[in-house]
């Protein structure tokens, strides 16, 4: 067997536990996205085709409700994005990454990851090294977030309901941080809820990540 498949296969299983309770639209994005970054990590040109057809297949749509706030957001220039017109500039051997914020803007106003209208919303976003992303939305009853960082990349979330004032925080590997995150919870029946994410880079490089929404 290959190194990079070892590699593919061995990541797939860590981060099974962590998306273990993920619904089924939002498990199919998170699968579709995790296997695109392992593929990266690789440099697997065929297993990036490969999860690039599926995430063609999404249910997904831009999450434009996704609103950054002042904080250590930074150019997703030189960072990889999760956008399938990204992934096949890619597996064709051009060099898009110093042009990757404008694929991820193509995505927003022109794309098709902007065009669709999806269940599932994803966006793409970066923050420098040792820095913390915040962003502000607004959910109501159930929520899913799931957040994954590109290659080398480890994370920690942070994710206050502001209305009514609780806390859904990572509480496992919080300094060292990890590739993945996902943090599930219930809005009360009724409540328009503004919810205010955080996303901890915990490495001294700058990193890119994804952010999933239900």
């Amino acid at each position: 067997m290959k190194r990079s498949t070892i590699i593919l296969f061995a990541s797939m299983l860590l981060v099974l536990n962590v998306s273990a309770q993920l619904n089924e639209e939002m498990q199919q994005v998170f699968d579709a996205c995790w296997t695109m970054r392992t593929a990266i990590s690789a440099g697997n040109t065929a297993s990036l085709k490969s999860a690039n057809e599926d995430f063609k297949k999404c249910n997904i749509r831009q999450f434009s409700s996704l609103r950054p706030q002042e904080s250590d957001i930074i150019s997703l220039d030189g960072h990889f994005v999760w956008d399938e017109a990204f992934a096949d500039s890619l597996i064709e051997g051009r060099d898009v990454r110093k042009f990757a914020q404008r694929y991820a803007e193509r995505g927003t106003h022109r794309g098709t990851a902007g065009i669709r209208g999806g269940a599932i919303c994803i966006k793409s976003c970066a923050v420098k090294g040792k820095g913390k992303a915040r962003f502000t939305f607004v959910s109501h009853d159930h929520q899913e977030l799931a957040v994954i960082a590109e290659p080398q990349g480890n994370i920690t979330l942070r994710v206050f309901c502001k209305n009514t004032n609780k806390w859904h925080n990572d509480d496992i590997d919080v300094k060292r941080g990890r590739e993945s995150r996902v943090q599930i919870f219930d809005i009360p029946e009724n409540v328009k809820e503004t919810v205010e994410l955080e996303v901890i880079n915990c490495c001294d490089k700058d990193i890119s990540f994804v952010v999933i929404s239900n």
